[in-house]
């Protein structure tokens, strides 16, 4: 076996524990290949993960246009996903204290990325977020009252939280 199947098969393992995300076994498999893309890349660039997929496709576009569908596929609820995901990380953390951090972003000059973000190593990992249509960073008291709601709904029971 090659790295990247044993890579397939913890990852699948790993994300059936979440069954009732994943109903729909294509799903999982195609998310495991673009966790492996992301992971074996370095990069969150669709075009950049064909490389690492196995499958019969031929074409590097075959491949970029499945991760789009599954991307743009409404059945799927990625903040939940995400949310099952990280409370499965944070349950990890034991009693450490927990920096979170609190950003928004523009993006295009249209839209407003709202988030919560746990710092760890020296990195964010986003907790939760919202998007606001608008040009601006500066966001209604109850947008940010909103994130932290689901942040706190993802954060361990008992965690210091500065």
């Amino acid at each position: 076996m090659t790295p990247t199947s044993r890579l397939y098969d913890a990852l699948n393992d790993f994300l059936r524990q979440f069954d009732n995300q994943w109903r729909d076994a294509p799903h999982l498999k195609t998310l495991c290949w673009m966790m492996i893309g992301m992971i074996q890349s370095q990069n969150v660039h669709l075009n950049g993960f064909g490389v690492y997929v196995k499958s019969r496709a031929q074409i590097a576009q075959s491949h970029q246009r499945r991760f789009r569908r599954w991307l743009s596929n409404r059945r799927i609820d990625v903040m939940s996903a995400h949310h099952a995901l990280m409370q499965q990380a944070l349950s990890m953390w034991g009693k450490q204290r927990l920096y979170l951090s609190l950003d928004t972003t523009v993006v295009w000059n249209c839209l407003c990325i709202v988030w919560v973000g746990a710092l760890y190593r020296g990195r964010t990992l986003p907790v939760a977020w919202t998007v606001v249509v608008q040009a601006s960073s500066t966001v209604r008291l109850g947008t940010i009252q909103r994130v932290l709601r689901q942040a706190a709904w993802v954060l361990p029971i008992g965690v210091e939280v500065v």
